[in-house]
């Protein structure tokens, strides 16, 4: 259920329009590390989380 595996969720970030938030977080260069995270509702759905930050 959800978004189904975090290739597929990356996948929709990265062909969001050239200013979709999630496509410009992933493509800055200026992010030194990055942690995913994967949650599950109640009702079933996964819920991807990528944290970027700068050491």
């Amino acid at each position: 259920m959800g978004r189904g595996s975090i290739q597929t969720v990356v996948d929709g970030w990265l062909n969001e329009p050239d200013d979709g938030p999630h496509r410009k977080a992933l493509l800055n260069c200026g992010y030194t590390a990055a942690g995913v995270g994967l949650g599950w509702a109640p009702d079933g759905l996964s819920y991807w989380v990528v944290a970027l930050a700068n050491e």
